[in-house]
């Protein structure tokens, strides 16, 4: 009897741990679908990338702004650079602007071949500024990319940089 009452009150004790644990399932589905813990922290862009080198895409980074500024200072190297067709301003959320947020907000971007944001994902900066950012982002448009003939995806950073008046 003292055993029965002993391994219910143990089975009882552990029932509020396993519901916690099935409650963040519920509302967390993704992250445990996730293989391993880096996968856990990856952004969109990330995935995004992982995927098209599934695909066997090539990946490669780029400078998006200020290339003569971002040379590799060991090599001098400013590896690949891809072609700005358009890069939108974002519009100055008004919350931002009236609690006088400023400052600068960096967002990861992939582009496909066809030179289209395909992924993009605020990497820093005031969270008031981030979505109208990566909106911003996500409305660029670049030129193709060719990388020893061919075709290629292209990742970078863009920053946004917000000025309260």
């Amino acid at each position: 009897m003292n055993q029965l009452l002993m391994s219910l009150i143990v089975l009882l004790g552990t029932w509020p741990a396993l519901a916690v644990v099935q409650d963040k399932a519920a509302q967390q589905p993704a992250v445990l679908l996730a293989s391993n813990q880096s996968e856990q922290t990856k952004n969109a862009v990330e995935l995004a990338i992982d995927e098209s080198q599934k695909k066997g895409d090539t990946v490669v980074g780029s400078c998006l702004q200020d290339c003569d500024e971002k040379a590799d200072s060991a090599t001098g190297d400013k590896g690949v650079t891809a072609q700005i067709i358009e890069l939108p301003k974002p519009a100055y959320p008004p919350v931002a602007r009236a609690a006088h947020v400023s400052g600068a907000v960096d967002v990861q971007v992939l582009i496909d071949f066809d030179g289209t944001v395909i992924a993009a994902a605020a990497l820093g900066g005031h969270p008031l500024l981030q979505g109208a950012s990566v909106d911003a982002a996500r409305n660029a448009r670049f030129g193709p990319t060719v990388l020893a003939g061919q075709p290629v995806k292209v990742t970078g950073i863009i920053r946004y940089t917000f000025t309260a008046r």
